[in-house]
């Protein structure tokens, strides 16, 4: 039995020391007296689970228990949040090492660069309001260090050198430019005489993989229908800026010959999808108002021949019929995929799509692409 002598009075067990501050020294010393004690008992169970677990330690064993262990994952997070939580409240900001244990639990949620640098890719974001998201969202997820002895509470916040979870500023600007820099190297850009933009071929094929992603039930589709539309938008700060440019976009759908809840179920996710900018994709930009003259420079004379090869039949200079429509070959991984179909099909003699899917093209209901003529439905 653990006996402690202290201040000339013996104590037999931890409760019959009294509560007073005075004697708070001599709960601690029977505290680490009974903790001695265990020690030997914790070495022996450290090593048993070791060799119970061929040599794992207890946090790989987690990954492996059983759901009605102590050790399955989940349950025993769950006990030690609970059972460390005041201590934590009351210890976080004293200990240094602490701090660097609980940083490295709470990184694990913070998202990555590249689904930030992806994200604001999506939103179109500026470069102030990257930098201010950052900024802002680092700041409120700051684990400060330890204050220096003596210093008032009040001043004891300090950042740490890797302050917050949130990806900073210069790491996503970074991976922004290393995705752009991917992007120009797999999609060629066109120059047009009043911007850019990139091989509707190609965007199509892209666009459609990126749906079948999202939505495997479009593999199964009869035709695919792709329409085409513009819009011109003001950039300066005030109604007497001239600064504008104007955006072509395309959206995919697709349509079905038969007649299944599976198809029905898609056909209603397809409507609520349209219905949202995020399935417009921008295939080319233009300096300037959307003025007739300009849309006939800029789109219909670069890609009429493009919109005529993907929605018609054609044959090739050695007499090889080339189908319209999507040409699916399978990839590396052994799924099909047709991201360069039409291209390997036309450039290889002996090459046969394993599928192919028509396509319909549409303009936007305005006089001003009358021209495209036959070339769009």
């Amino acid at each position: 039995m653990l006996r402690l002598r202290w201040a000339g009075q013996q104590f037999e067990s931890f409760d019959s020391i009294p509560e007073d501050p005075e004697w708070e020294e001599a709960r601690q010393s029977f505290l680490g007296k009974v903790w001695n004690e265990f020690k030997p008992v914790t070495y022996a169970f450290e090593h048993i689970l070791k060799k119970f677990s061929g040599g794992r330690n207890t946090g790989e064993l987690c990954t492996v228990a059983a759901k009605d262990s102590m050790f399955f994952f989940p349950t025993f997070l769950l006990g030690l949040a609970r059972g460390t939580k005041n201590f934590l409240t009351e210890n976080l900001h004293h200990d240094e090492s602490m701090l660097d244990a609980v940083n490295e639990i709470a990184s694990t949620t913070s998202p990555t660069v590249e689904f930030v640098a992806t994200e604001c890719l999506r939103l179109q974001m500026t470069d102030k309001q990257l930098r201010n998201m950052c900024r802002i969202i680092r700041e409120g997820t700051t684990i400060l260090y330890p204050a220096p002895p003596g210093m008032p509470f009040r001043c004891r916040k300090r950042k740490r050198r890797s302050s917050g979870f949130f990806p900073s500023y210069d790491a996503v600007t970074k991976k922004i430019k290393s995705m752009k820099s991917l992007v120009r190297q797999k999609i060629p850009i066109m120059h047009l005489p009043n911007g850019k933009g990139a091989p509707l071929e190609l965007v199509v094929e892209m666009a459609y993989m990126k749906l079948l992603k999202d939505y495997p039930e479009v593999a199964d589709a009869s035709r695919i229908h792709v329409w085409i539309a513009y819009d011109g938008c003001r950039l300066g700060k005030s109604s007497q800026s001239n600064s504008s440019h104007t955006e072509f976009t395309l959206c995919i759908a697709v349509e079905w010959d038969g007649d299944t809840p599976i198809i029905r179920e898609y056909a209603f996710k397809q409507e609520k999808r349209l219905k949202n900018q995020d399935c417009l994709v921008t295939f080319a930009v233009m300096s300037g108002d959307d003025s007739a003259e300009k849309i006939q420079k800029n789109l219909v004379e670069p890609y009429r021949k493009s919109i005529h090869g993907l929605r018609s039949d054609q044959k090739t200079d050695s007499g090889k019929h080339i189908a319209g429509g999507l040409h699916f070959y399978p990839n590396k991984y052994g799924m099909l995929s047709c991201i360069d179909g039409r291209k390997k099909t036309t450039q290889e003699e002996s090459s046969v799509p394993v599928k192919v899917i028509p396509i319909s093209i549409h303009a936007k209901a305005d006089r001003i692409l009358k021209d495209f003529g036959a070339y769009v439905t």
